[in-house]
């Protein structure tokens, strides 16, 4: 292993082996976690063995410590096989790279048992800690954590209040607070009826008047984590490639799924020649998987480089505002690309049995997702007009 957090090439290059023979299982078994809206334990006891659970876990607690750039195709394969299981597997490693803020005796207890410690986490300010002696009172409700119903402990961000108002900050963001416990510790609310990632369980959970101890938290904002490294320095601001991962890799599911149904011998009504044989499904197609290739390579050579930035300290606004502006392309033009997928694959493709049909509810649904915003656009426009930039996160 070398230093910075980086897994040597070799264990990387053998983990997305591993992907690509996991990944006709995981496919396979796409509409079964539609049907149940999560993921069955075969599947996540799959992706465990394939390592995705403790790709981001610290060395010192048995972790592979991975640097996001070598964890993207890995991450894009699966996607690539079900949207589903490339986000539970995408939420289950990177969920817990921002809990290395909590103290060292909590993240002792975290991975006492196992570095495949499976996180939930809901970045949404869906409650309040209230000040109490040794720690908070806390109280909320959190959408979209992923994967809870596997998860071995779950996280929430708070707004931290004292007499029932918030806290003064120093830093220019909310005065924001993250609360971990054991899942067990959590109510989950039955509540994920969606209409894309349907498998991957992001139902609303819940504390009621739960006192929590201080070292059952951490700060997002600020304080330093236990774990040097840029994977827990400055999570925040390389989060967003993976969900970026997600997208490139159901676009490249696609072109799969379209290139299929074509050499299948798929035939439009009335069509003179089969879908294979067409002049214009081959320039469509074409220019797709250019589309869909020019997209991956964007989100790698920002990956590299924001990796670099964050390895050699905090990240600036500007930092922040390249990054809003790639994924947000990234996302639209992946989207754009599994539409016109499911355009070409005609009107067999409107059943539920269609993994083109899935893909396409699937990608609109990690479009929605607020990492991957077109509103961060405006952000890089501002600076082109002129403007300081400022930091999509605020402060």
């Amino acid at each position: 292993m070398t230093g910075g957090g980086e897994l040597s090439e070799v264990s990387a290059e053998r983990m997305l082996a591993m992907a690509r023979e996991f990944a006709p299982i995981a496919a396979g078994r796409a509409a079964e976690m539609e049907i149940a809206r999560c993921a069955p334990p075969e599947i996540v006891d799959g992706l465990r063995e394939l390592g995705v659970f403790r790709m981001h876990v610290p060395r010192r607690y048995g972790g592979l410590e991975l640097g996001v750039p070598a964890s993207l195709p890995i991450l894009e394969e699966l996607a690539a096989a079900d949207g589903a299981v490339g986000w539970t597997a995408m939420i289950g490693s990177h969920a817990g790279m921002l809990a290395a803020r909590l103290p060292a005796a909590t993240l002792d207890e975290v991975y006492a048992k196992s570095p495949d410690t499976i996180w939930a986490c809901s970045l949404v300010p869906g409650g309040t800690a209230e000040v109490i002696p040794g720690g908070y009172r806390v109280s909320g409700r959190w959408p979209f954590a992923s994967g809870c119903q596997h998860a071995d402990w779950i996280y929430g961000f708070c707004l931290v209040t004292e007499n029932g108002k918030p806290v003064a900050s120093q830093t220019g963001h909310p005065p924001l607070r993250a609360v971990a416990l054991p899942a067990s510790r959590w109510t989950i609310e039955d509540t994920w009826a969606a209409e894309g990632l349907k498998g991957t369980g992001s139902h609303h959970v819940s504390l009621a008047q739960v006192d929590v101890q201080s070292a059952n938290t951490f700060p997002i904002f600020e304080g330093a984590p236990i774990v040097p490294g840029p994977l827990y320095e400055n999570p925040l601001a390389i989060l967003p490639l993976h969900f970026g991962a997600i997208a490139v890799g159901l676009a490249e599911g696609a072109l799969r799924d379209i290139a299929d149904l074509a050499k299948s011998g798929k035939r439009y009504s009335f069509a003179a020649e089969a879908l294979k044989d067409s002049p214009v499904f081959h320039h469509e197609v074409g220019k797709t998987q250019a589309q869909v290739i020019a997209a991956r390579a964007l989100l790698h050579a920002v990956a590299d480089r924001q990796w670099a930035m964050a390895a050699a300290g905090p990240t600036d606004a500007m930092a922040a505002v390249e990054m809003g502006q790639a994924m947000a392309w990234i996302a639209q033009t992946c989207a754009d690309a599994v539409g016109k997928c499911y355009s070409l694959g005609g009107s067999s493709v409107v059943y539920d049995a269609s993994p083109l049909q899935r893909r396409l509810r699937d990608i609109h649904a990690v479009t929605q997702h607020t990492t991957l915003n077109p509103r961060f656009f405006a952000f890089a426009g501002e600076v082109l007009a002129g403007h300081p930039a400022r930091h999509p996160m605020g402060g």
